[in-house]
């Protein structure tokens, strides 16, 4: 269709044209079942890649003050009350089942072979730190319930994940836990000395002689005041200093495992959205590099190096300027700590990293903010910045750019795969240290 065309499109050739590849329904029945509000037709207006599906959005926008929305058409009684799902009958029986002692085998097998039971699937649901697993066993728990079921479409095959073994975030809580167990036993262990110096030193001690001493040279007197207090005084400031080591400690800790929850969210949706044409690297290590990338999206239509960010509090995204409220007024934050420059620069680093065996392709920059307790104001990003509500919608997108050819595809991967591989076995061989 020409741009002229474009322009003359009414709003049934606009509820004609399809949406993205994870619900490729036209646009008229998206809008009567209720899967496509204003919200999403706005988002569609602007960042879609299809000029024609922005363009039928735009349409539809337009034409929605005008007429009455569609009444949505009413289901079959036996789906009336189906309960959603965002995890297949089939996938949830292949899902791993996670704890002791029948972990690692799929949960299908063993609800078949009633080794799980309902009490078991609903630990599962409140307990499990695995979305998947959570998801998977929902749906089972359904299942055995003879609960009407509405399961979503499913895909050729899911997006394959290769990781290169815990990540960044996972390793520094580790070492920040290691460091609080060190500060408290060096401080048990100071302590244990002291008492133990103080018992031996009391068997020598003879108070008598000590009062004649003190009578007899008040100098003395004051020379153990002062001890006692510069005592008092250096055990007042350990106690500050200690504590203050441990609060510092604990919110590192804290942080990092927001991050980790971030990138599982994050994870979360990109297995339900993309298809086994899509490779996926997790927390990849350029070598010469001190952190991470956390995710790599390798596709038919390029390669995305993914950054994502699970922050709490307030924050705008103008240009390439960030502020986050700060005691009620903003602040800018400094160049180091901006995502969007710590995206780009992975996409940098996994350009040249590529470039160095002959692989020459365009990384393309993303900002995932995996957040669900935060908000942010984005107007005019320098990168792209995903949330994670909208994030099935934007993976969709990416469908549409140019195609890579499937040669450079395949060395992609092939770099990536054994990068992860020897970094995987340097993490095992280290941890087995």
């Amino acid at each position: 269709m020409s741009e002229a065309q474009l322009q003359l499109m009414t709003v049934e050739q606009a509820k004609q044209v399809r949406w993205l590849r994870t619900n490729p329904k036209p646009l008229g029945e998206l809008l009567d079942e209720g899967y496509l509000d204003r919200n999403r037709l706005e988002w569609a207006a602007t960042k879609a890649y299809s000029p024609m599906l922005r363009q039928a959005a735009h349409v539809l926008l337009q034409a929605q003050p005008h007429q009455a929305a569609p009444a949505p058409k009413a289901a079959p009684p036996s789906q009336q009350n189906a309960l959603k799902l965002r995890l297949s009958l089939a996938d949830a029986r292949s899902t791993p089942w996670p704890f002791q002692p029948f972990a690692g085998q799929s949960m299908g097998e063993l609800i078949d072979t009633q080794q799980l039971t309902l009490k078991d699937l609903g630990y599962a649901v409140e307990r499990a730190r695995n979305a998947r697993v959570r998801e998977a066993a929902m749906t089972l728990m359904s299942a055995r319930l003879e609960q009407a079921l509405d399961e979503p479409s499913p895909l050729m095959e899911s997006v394959k994940v290769v990781s290169s073994g815990k990540s960044f975030a996972i390793r520094r809580t580790y070492a920040y836990t290691l460091l609080l167990g060190l500060l408290y036993g060096t401080l048990f262990t100071l302590l244990g000395v002291a008492v133990i110096w103080n018992l031996g030193s009391l068997d020598q001690f003879n108070p008598s002689a000590a009062v004649d001493q003190m009578n007899a040279n008040p100098i003395l007197i004051i020379g153990v005041v002062i001890f006692i207090g510069i005592l008092l005084g250096g055990l007042k400031l350990f106690d500050v200093a200690f504590e203050a080591c441990v609060k510092w400690t604990e919110k590192k800790i804290k942080q990092h495992e927001r991050g980790a929850e971030g990138e599982e969210r994050a994870l979360e949706v990109i297995e339900r959205t993309l298809d086994g044409q899509w490779t996926l690297f997790r927390n990849v290590m350029i070598p010469g590099q001190s952190g991470d990338i956390d995710m790599i999206l390798v596709g038919p239509t390029g390669l995305w190096a993914l950054e994502i960010k699970n922050w709490n509090g307030a924050y705008r995204y103008q240009g390439d300027h960030w502020l986050y409220l700060k005691k009620g007024r903003w602040s800018s934050l400094r160049q180091k700590q901006k995502p969007s420059e710590q995206a780009r620069r992975n996409a940098a680093r996994l350009g040249q990293f590529l470039k160095a065996d002959g692989i020459q392709k365009w990384v393309t920059p993303a900002l995932i903010w995996a957040s669900t307790d935060s908000s942010i104001e984005v107007e005019n990003p320098a990168t792209a910045i995903w949330r994670l509500e909208r994030l099935s919608d934007e993976l969709a997108n990416v469908w549409q750019g140019t195609l890579m050819r499937d040669e450079v595809r395949e060395q992609v991967i092939a770099k990536l795969t054994q990068l992860c591989e020897v970094e995987r076995k340097r993490q095992q061989e280290m941890w087995e240290q």
